[in-house]
């Protein structure tokens, strides 16, 4: 677990400064923290497993690459709308609210339409298989992707 802040120490070569000192607890109590989680998700228990399981997030876990590529272009667009509604709202409080709330939001509602009609989609028509409608809805076409 130290050997964490015992590499930081040795790549930067002071490792009797206070700061690498500071450096080296930092990474300890980091890598001390996080084994709890570490086991509970690779023995898949505990209330963190199950967290990693619910629905919400094996939705963004099957659409992350699609998230991946399209954020960029949702931010900038959620930035340009902010903008533009800036003058008219109380405080930059509020303004970053609501670009939040745009860009994340808007990040995963673009990112599943991206998900359904292109990866999905598309791969069922390259491989010549029938249209999800057809297979018995969205469940099937997801069922068959995975």
């Amino acid at each position: 677990m130290r050997a964490y802040g015992d590499l930081v120490a040795v790549v930067l070569e002071e490792s009797r400064s206070r700061t690498i000192g500071w450096v080296r607890q930092l990474f300890g109590r980091v890598a001390d923290a996080s084994l709890p989680f570490f086991f509970t998700v690779v023995h898949e228990t505990g209330w963190f497993a199950r967290f990693l399981r619910t629905r919400a997030l094996l939705h963004l876990g099957t659409i992350s690459y699609s998230l991946y590529l399209v954020h960029p272009f949702v931010l900038d667009a959620a930035r340009t709308a902010v903008r533009h509604l800036a003058p008219r709202l109380q405080s930059d409080a509020l303004a970053m609210a609501l670009f939040t709330i745009l860009g994340v939001g808007g990040a995963i509602v673009a990112a599943s339409v991206l998900y359904r009609w292109v990866e999905v989609g598309v791969t069922r028509r390259l491989r010549g298989q029938p249209s999800a409608t057809a297979v018995g809805g969205r469940r099937a076409a997801l069922q068959a992707v995975r």
